[in-house]
């Protein structure tokens, strides 16, 4: 009988332990930051640390211990990091390239988590970014092979008086995981940080290679350049299909809010609010926007960029004199078009919508062709003068 336990019971602990070696495990790290911390203090929740920086070595030495290429392969390691108070000059740097490292961070439930950059003057304003993740380069730790990294979800925070906001980029032949940027307030993003400073910014999130990236219920407040108005938006989209931005408000935007760029395609923008302001210099608040259509197969090699198709746009408002068909289409800034409401460029467009279009934008003095460039079809507008004008001063 005994002989017989013994055997059961060596049984038992084999079991557990390739049990053990063979499911995925989760792994969590929790990382409290205050303004009131200290980084020396342990990172928990009643004694935290005092910045990103230190946040981020201790995620990096975390996730040191780990090798997701071989024996963690199947296992997933969730930083999350939360913070409370009111920070200055604080960035972060994400730098880990594995489909199965994932990152958050977010405000303390119930505090409030501001970041301050460039208000006090502590950074070089032509590099202040609150947050990046370059993907595929020099910077990354590769864990012996580039994955594309894991979630990322950002939310709950004020980002303030930064050049830049967010700027997530991922290799174009390797996706990375779910992006979500929800619930934050962006207030005096880009060149109105340091006015005349420096060179004109670009945008408050920039989303590069970002296939099904979310944006949702955020607030973005003055987001502009004072100096080269049009290049400033609330949201780059750049070569990244399925995108989704829902619930948020865009105020006071120096350029269109929304940006589509080279190709991002099937994105949809429903129930955002859109208002301009005294720095809002353009009429439309989405932009689709492509480089070196015009040039031969030969000149263009492979800059040639297309413009974005199926763009659902729907149940928003709109409000300080933006126009209600809300897209419009630039490239290279030689010239403008703008296209129908709702549903822009499909593959092929039938001559029924164009009719369509054209019916109800008679009224809008604009006119509606159908045009083919390099085998693309759509519906144009001709405001080639658009840009800073107000439509019923356009002159044809």
């Amino acid at each position: 009988m005994k002989k017989n336990m013994m055997r059961l019971l060596r049984v038992l602990i084999c079991t557990l332990a390739i049990g053990q070696y063979s499911h995925a495990v989760d792994y969590k790290f929790n990382i409290f930051v205050s303004s009131e911390g200290n980084d020396i203090a342990r990172g928990r929740k009643f004694d935290p640390i005092a910045t990103l920086s230190e946040a981020q070595k201790r995620a990096d030495q975390y996730i040191g211990q780990f090798d997701p290429n071989g024996e963690n392969k199947n296992d997933s390691i969730y930083i999350n990091i939360f913070a409370a108070g009111v920070f200055e000059c604080q960035t972060f740097q994400w730098k880990h390239s594995h489909q199965n490292v994932h990152l958050k961070i977010t405000n303390l439930p119930g505090k409030v988590a501001e970041f301050n950059g460039h208000r006090q003057g502590c950074y070089d304003v032509r590099e202040i970014k609150f947050f990046t993740a370059y993907g595929k380069s020099s910077d990354y730790k590769a864990y012996k092979g580039y994955s594309g990294f894991g979630t990322i979800k950002i939310q709950g925070l004020s980002i303030k008086h930064y050049g830049t906001g967010i700027n997530i980029s991922a290799w174009p032949d390797i996706k990375p995981g779910k992006i979500e940027i929800s619930k934050n307030e962006f207030y005096k993003i880009g060149e109105i940080v340091s006015p005349g400073n420096w060179s004109p910014r670009f945008s408050a999130i920039e989303l590069d290679n970002i296939d099904g990236a979310e944006v949702l219920d955020n607030r973005f407040i003055k987001v502009a350049n004072l100096v080269e108005t049009a290049l400033m938006h609330a949201v780059y989209f750049k070569s990244s299909d399925f995108g989704v931005v829902k619930g948020n408000h865009f105020e006071n935007v120096s350029g269109p809010p929304l940006k589509f760029r080279n190709g991002s395609d099937k994105a949809t923008v429903e129930g955002n609010h859109f208002l301009r302001g005294e720095y809002s210099t353009h009429y439309y608040p989405i932009q689709n926007w492509y480089d070196n259509w015009w040039l031969s197969d030969a000149e263009a090699g492979e800059d040639r960029e297309l413009p974005s198709i199926d763009i659902k746009v729907d149940n928003n408002t709109y409000g300080g004199g933006y126009l209600d068909f809300p897209i419009n289409y630039e490239y290279n800034y030689r010239r403008s078009i703008c296209v129908n409401r709702i549903v822009a460029t499909p593959d092929i467009l039938p001559e029924s919508y164009i009719e369509a279009a054209n019916s109800y934008n008679t009224n809008r003095r604009f006119f509606i062709r159908g045009q083919s460039v390099y085998g693309v079809h759509w519906a144009q507008l001709n405001c080639s003068e658009f840009n800073g004008t107000s439509p019923d001063d356009l002159n044809y």
